[in-house]
């Protein structure tokens, strides 16, 4: 994984894209705080040893996080890009407003290489 970005969305304009990218110093913070998680209202958070195996993910084990999101943001769509440039792309999330949600995205279906991607 080399870049994680998400559209905040209203109706089908995008009003705030974020993203994360592990080349860019200046949109992740360096060490294991998690004062130090968010760059910029967007995060990604690790797991060595999780849950989220429980849930089924298997493959990809990272969360996704975003915070202070707009209130005319309706929807939410995610991209996650390697290191040879291959995207993903999740499906539409729709927001409630003012409720935390937890939303499951799989952007593999275990056939290695993905479709289309090579080693």
């Amino acid at each position: 994984m080399q870049r994680v970005e998400v559209d905040l969305m209203s109706g089908p304009t995008v009003i705030d894209p974020r993203f994360v990218d592990f080349n860019d110093k200046s949109t992740i913070n360096e060490g294991n705080d998690d004062e130090k998680l968010f760059t910029n209202g967007i995060a990604i958070e690790g797991y060595q040893k999780s849950d989220m195996g429980k849930d089924g993910r298997t493959d990809l084990k990272y969360g996704i996080l975003v915070r202070d999101i707009p209130d005319e943001c309706d929807a939410l769509i995610a991209r996650v890009i390697d290191v040879g440039g291959n995207i993903a792309m999740s499906c539409t999330y729709f927001c409630a407003k003012s409720i935390a949600t937890d939303e499951k995205a799989d952007f593999e279906d275990g056939a290695m290489p993905p479709a289309g991607w090579t080693n």
